[in-house]
């Protein structure tokens, strides 16, 4: 049985590309991280700091007084949500204590709730240093070039995710304090779960997650030009000669890694 987290690593980056998940989602990552990806899952190495290399943060000053401000947010599957007021009538107020609450409804298994908001994006500071400091690395036969470098996080405020373990789940969430309506994109709304039935995965309103990271790598040139295109748009089954031994003979001919190599956003 597939695991529920390759589900899940799979549809963020096919939802939210060049953003990857960072699984599990409260995994401490930083700018700089380094090591394989392999089916969407980042398998840490090491930091970029401990080979010697030193990297910045660009300082980003989003503006996020506005709890509603930055987010990232999707559902695949067919996904309803209702939503319940404080003082619903009836058989919803029962259920839901009187608190203002949504339920949500997955009609499919292995469907996906992600919502991560009051998001602040931290890039690294100066890429064009950074890719000299890697090609230099990679001439010393100090780097791997199958290895991915992270150069871009999402720290959320709060951070929401489901996934449906068979077709006709369902959970219901209701506001831990009083507010007149549930609202996904409000940071600082605090949510729990009231029930839940056929739910594979539930973490709601979760606090200190770097839910998404992008990453940089080094790729052969496509047409021999200087190129920053995605990786991607790159057809490395066209590469007729291994890249170690293409690394090598540049040496050898005491020529530049650049005019074959390039280093770049990795999606």
């Amino acid at each position: 049985m597939t695991p529920l987290s390759d589900y899940l690593v799979q549809d963020v980056h096919r939802h939210l590309k060049p953003y990857y998940a960072n699984w599990p989602p409260d995994r401490r990552i930083s700018i700089g991280d380094f090591g394989r990806l392999k089916d969407d899952h980042f398998a840490k190495k090491s930091n970029i700091r401990f080979l010697g290399i030193n990297v910045e943060e660009d300082n980003v000053e989003d503006d996020i007084s506005d709890p509603r401000s930055s987010k990232y947010v999707f559902r695949s599957g067919n996904i309803s949500i209702s939503e319940f007021g404080g003082h619903a009538a009836g058989a919803a107020q029962e259920v839901l204590s009187g608190k203002a609450a949504i339920e949500i409804k997955f009609s499919e298994a292995n469907s996906i709730l992600f919502n991560a908001v009051g998001c602040v994006v931290k890039s690294i500071k100066d890429p064009l240093r950074l890719k000299k400091d890697i090609l230099g690395l990679w001439g010393e036969t100090k780097w791997d070039d199958d290895w991915y470098i992270v150069t871009q996080i999402v720290e959320a405020r709060s951070a929401t995710l489901i996934v449906s373990s068979d077709k006709g789940a369902s959970i219901r969430l209701e506001a831990v304090t009083e507010t007149q309506r549930v609202d996904l994109a409000d940071a600082g709304l605090k949510l729990r779960i009231n029930s839940e039935d056929k739910i594979g995965l539930s973490m709601v309103t979760e606090t200190g997650w770097t839910p998404l990271i992008s990453f940089s790598k080094i790729r052969r040139k496509r047409f021999g030009g200087s190129t920053l295109e995605p990786h991607y748009l790159t057809d490395d089954s066209t590469e007729d000669v291994d890249s170690f031994q293409l690394r090598h003979d540049l040496l050898r001919m005491n020529k530049a890694l650049d005019e074959e190599f390039d280093f770049g956003e990795a999606s």
